[in-house]
């Protein structure tokens, strides 16, 4: 039984490295085909800011970079420009604290008045998150400013 939860977990690992290659080819195709969009703000493209970030975590230390909100903020635009749904559980997880801490930075961000918090109407139990539309203006100024697509960590 445990050779086979480590092996899943091995697989799984090689598959997230495997994504991440992928990821970072992806990333090349704008310099070897110039019709395609440079800069271009995609889903895809935050969620590798998010990405990058992990992975500089594991090279450094955790305590070195910790910057949750900006994570919370990071997936929550994605979702937007996905026309999707988050739930407060999912947004947690993104932002690779634990959970308590990823609901402080919910507060803070609701107190900002980045944030809203939707609850789910079929289920009690889950609440949904987005950007108000002063986050979203936030957001979108940040994208702006910040020039086209780079690898950001």
């Amino acid at each position: 039984m445990r050779k086979a939860i480590r092996t899943r977990a091995a697989l799984a690992e090689q598959l997230e490295r495997m994504q991440d290659e992928l990821d970072r080819l992806r990333s090349m195709i704008v310099d070897f085909d110039p019709s395609l969009p440079s800069d271009e703000v995609s889903p895809h493209w935050i969620r590798s800011i998010i990405k990058a970030r992990r992975r500089r975590e594991q090279i450094f230390s955790n305590a070195t970079f910790a910057d949750p909100g900006w994570d919370i903020l990071l997936e929550l635009y994605a979702v937007e420009l996905e026309a999707g749904r988050v739930t407060v559980t999912q947004v947690c997880k993104v932002a690779a604290v634990a959970q308590t801490t990823a609901l402080r930075w919910v507060g803070e961000l609701e107190q900002a008045g980045l944030i809203s918090r939707d609850p789910d109407t079929r289920d009690r139990r889950r609440t949904f998150l987005k950007l108000t539309p002063a986050g979203r203006d936030a957001m979108e100024q940040y994208f702006e400013v910040s020039g086209p697509p780079v690898v950001a960590v």
